[in-house]
């Protein structure tokens, strides 16, 4: 994680481990992009940060949707 430039992460399903290292991020500063399925219900560990503007935040309907709103952002 120390030698990442982007930290990005598929929240749909919550994951102790994936919020672990969403933690290690922030605390490194890296920059983050979170993508969840539209109908999923997120955690507040992601949520609060995206609302900080810490996290970027992607809701998709398919995967589809998902790259095409990931290669925007990263332009």
């Amino acid at each position: 994680m120390h030698n990442s430039k982007l930290i990005i992460a598929e929240v749909t399903k919550p994951s102790i481990g994936t919020g672990i290292e969403i933690g290690w991020a922030l605390k490194l500063n890296k920059p983050i992009i979170c993508l969840a399925h539209k109908d999923a219900d997120v955690t507040s560990m992601v949520l609060g940060p995206a609302h900080l503007g810490q996290i970027n935040f992607i809701r998709y309907n398919d995967e589809e949707d998902a790259l095409e709103q990931l290669k925007i952002l990263l332009e």
